[in-house]
């Protein structure tokens, strides 16, 4: 389907709307959508309104970039880990959500899943104790 969009449209500036060429493209794409089980007006809707994003290598960069920052914000024990060990985490989780698709996480898995990617089991417990000794309560 995806592929069936960029034929028509990447070329779609050069021909002009009423052009055979384009309506036959629509007529193909038009085909696969219905193949897929979905009715004209999806396909129209697809084609006149939506925008499919395939380049997952920038957004996976942003999304990774936002989690680093968010985590040392967050969490100041993370500051002293290597970007190497930081990456590892962002990627056990997403691989830890992943699996766990539409799925409730506990607090527990998560802290175990990065603490697996750091290769320290007892990193929460230190954290945590370090939390309480700076504790003004």
């Amino acid at each position: 389907m995806i592929n069936g969009l960029k034929r028509i449209r990447d070329p779609y500036a050069f021909y002009e709307e009423t052009s055979g060429i384009i309506q036959n493209s629509y007529e193909k794409y038009k085909n696969i959508v219905l193949g897929l089980g979905e009715d004209e007006e999806t396909a129209d809707f697809l084609y006149n309104k939506v925008l499919i994003e395939n380049t997952w290598g920038s957004l996976n960069a942003q999304s990774e970039g936002m989690f680093k920052d968010s985590l040392l914000k967050n969490f100041s024990e993370f500051e002293d880990l290597s970007m190497k060990k930081t990456t590892n985490v962002y990627s056990k989780l997403i691989d830890l959500l992943v699996s766990r698709r539409n799925k409730p996480v506990t607090r527990k898995e998560i802290e175990d899943t990065i603490a697996n990617a750091i290769d320290d089991s007892s990193f929460f417990f230190k954290a945590n104790t370090n939390r309480n000794q700076n504790c003004k309560w």
